[in-house]
């Protein structure tokens, strides 16, 4: 569930710094990209992390507990937070495929 509120909230973030750049920085795509690295740092270097061990606390805490489920219960966080972790490789892919003018 928050890794969802957390998908939405930087997708908000992404749309509303792109209508605010075409609005506002007269279509400048230097603004737009320079936008796009500080979002794409920030959920990098901050939230990432923070998912990561976030997932890896609440498998041990769940282990400690002796709970036979405790993989399953932390799996996805943890995978989330691998995936935000991983946001500046996968933006480069995505990023090599647009094109260029």
């Amino acid at each position: 569930m928050f890794l969802r509120a957390l998908l939405v909230a930087v997708v908000e973030t992404l749309v509303a710094g792109l209508v605010f750049a075409d609005t506002y920085g007269s279509g400048s795509e230097s603004t737009v990209s320079s936008f796009l690295n500080n979002v794409i740092n920030f959920v990098t270097w901050t939230i990432g992390p923070a998912v990561f061990i976030g997932g890896w606390i609440i498998f041990a805490y769940n282990l400690m507990a002796h709970d036979e489920r405790a993989w399953d219960k932390a799996k996805n966080v943890i995978i989330g937070g691998a995936a935000l972790l991983l946001a500046r490789v996968i933006w480069s892919i995505i990023s090599s495929y647009a094109p260029t003018h």
